[in-house]
């Protein structure tokens, strides 16, 4: 007897506290609310025999109403039914969300950076609701890492070149709020960075760094400047330091310097850079493959002639500068600038960049790209300007080229030439023919010369043709006026011809493409569209 009542009392007490409706109750206060989005509520309730933490809370619809230990939160517009059971007890609360008119905001202190490489800025979050500033946690996230950084505090770092997005994101009453901040991590100029000769001998050459007087010649109380007086030759060659880092890769896109000169380049004066060479004699704006060089003026125009009292901004796009220069028989991207004949220069303010920080920094008249197939350089000779202008009259993007040769043609054929950049072997091996548009200003010329692959088809004012190999062939030129033929009619001034000359593939020593013109005049003539073609 003694044990079935001992277990009898074990069964009574292990029963919950609430198993009787008589000594557990549960009441709420609210039955209806009316909240907004993203509001928090604590919902008032009473239990008697029991702890609050026993009543469970469910929501009709959790993605409007989320609801624990009787703590509303709103997520959307709606209406849910909350509800409290404790044992045989419940209670409901209809909840209305309505739209929230209360402002809140989570700004930063900025919204675009564009940092140097190694360099930081802490970027500020604040958080308002009705125009009063809240406390809340901000986690910070960059989308590169290895780009940029961000710390805990808002603290960002450049790392490497490239963009990211740095975003902070926080929690407020259920509503979560994000904000970014674009970040451009870049290269401008080293502070360091200064004009140096080549380790190598120089002859009569130096260079020499200006005081007070450069102001006179146009450069900036901050730039490094140089008196450059050069014998010519690419051993007397300017390096700017920093321009690449180990393995020989290249850390900038950009060079930009300043340059004057106080009279007008000799003749045949080229600038050259790695692989690249541009004639600064006559018209500054003188085309090299793919707008490798561009000579800017003091209204940051491209320069269309030669001014003295211009001190020109050189821009340099290395991408398209080849492939660095041979020293101790490896290839090394320092870059920098020598002229192939005497020449008196002012040269400083060098600058080596990102292609970023020049659009930005500079905002240049943007150069126009010429075809794939375009005109690259013109060969040292006598008297020789190439430049680049739009003419009104012509819906077309023109090459201007004069020569002046008044020597005998055969010492003049191959001197005084423009060549065709963008010429491969495959293009001679696909088609058979090299288009050209070609405007004459003066017919008094004794011939032109275009030359494919190292054969020379001559045309003379008069209409005849003739080849440097032997006899000229029926379909080795033909001369065009719109769609008529005028092979064989004499020329005539400022009117666009199309000439059409046959590739001499049983002839071929090269794939070279130019032309030259025998005159003993400065007259230009106008050049336009070269192209391949099998008609």
């Amino acid at each position: 007897m003694k044990k079935i009542l001992t277990i009898l009392i074990a069964l009574v007490l292990s029963l919950p506290v609430f198993a009787s409706c008589g000594q557990v109750s549960l009441t709420l206060d609210e039955t209806s609310i009316e909240l907004v989005m993203y509001e928090e509520y604590e919902l008032q309730f009473k239990v008697k025999g029991a702890k609050k933490d026993d009543v469970l809370w469910e929501s009709s619809d959790s993605k409007t109403v989320l609801v624990q230990n009787g703590k509303i939160t709103t997520l959307r517009v709606g209406n849910a039914k909350v509800t409290g059971t404790l044992g045989e007890n419940k209670v409901t609360c209809d909840v209305l969300v309505r739209r929230n008119k209360v402002g809140r905001a989570l700004t930063l202190s900025e919204s675009e950076l564009t940092l140097e490489i190694g360099e930081s800025k802490t970027v500020t979050a604040t958080f308002k609701e009705s125009g009063e500033e809240k406390q809340t946690a901000i986690v910070w996230e960059s989308s590169l890492p290895n780009v940029v950084s961000v710390d805990a505090d808002g603290k960002i770092t450049a790392l490497a070149r490239g963009n990211a997005i740095v975003s902070a994101y926080t929690r407020y009453k259920g509503q979560r709020f994000v904000k970014e901040v674009a970040v451009r991590s870049t290269f401008t100029k080293n502070a360091a960075e200064e004009l140096r000769f080549e380790e190598q001998n120089h002859g009569a050459s130096s260079l020499t760094e200006l005081g007070a007087e450069k102001t006179e010649y146009g450069f900036a109380d901050g730039d490094k400047a140089y008196k450059y007086q050069t014998e010519g030759g690419f051993d007397s060659r300017i390096f700017v330091a920093g321009a690449y880092e180990n393995g020989n890769q290249p850390l900038y896109d950009r060079l930009i310097f300043k340059l004057k000169f106080t009279e007008a380049p000799a003749s045949g004066t080229s600038l050259w850079l790695a692989n690249y060479k541009k004639s600064v004699k006559g018209m500054s704006n003188l085309v090299t493959q793919d707008n490798c060089f561009l000579f800017y003026d003091g209204e940051r125009k491209i320069a269309k002639s030669f001014d003295a009292a211009v001190l020109y901004t050189v821009v340099v796009n290395l991408k398209k500068a080849g492939n660095g220069v041979e020293k101790d028989g490896q290839k090394v991207y320092e870059y920098g600038f020598a002229f192939n004949a005497p020449a008196t220069a002012y040269v400083g303010g060098a600058v080596l960049c990102s292609e970023d920080y020049f659009i930005d920094a500079y905002g240049f008249e943007p150069a126009q790209e010429l075809p794939e197939l375009n005109y690259i350089f013109a060969e040292t000779g006598g008297g020789l300007d190439v430049g680049v202008a739009e003419l009104d009259e012509f819906d077309k993007y023109w090459v201007t080229y004069s020569s002046g040769t008044s020597g005998a043609w055969d010492n003049a054929i191959w001197a005084d030439r423009v060549a065709i950049g963008g010429v491969t072997f495959s293009n001679y091996r696909k088609y058979s023919y090299m288009r050209m548009d070609i405007m004459f200003t003066d017919v008094g010329f004794r011939e032109i010369m275009i030359w494919t692959g190292g054969v020379a088809i001559k045309y003379s004012p008069q209409g005849i043709a003739s080849s440097t190999e032997g006899e000229v062939g029926e379909d080795d030129i033909r001369v065009y006026s719109g769609e008529e033929d005028v092979t064989g009619a004499p020329l005539k001034v400022n009117k666009v011809y199309t000439f059409r000359i046959r590739i001499q593939r049983d002839n071929l020593e090269n794939v070279a493409f130019g032309l030259s013109v025998n005159s003993a005049t400065a007259d230009p003539v106008y050049l336009a569209n070269p192209a391949f073609t099998d008609y």
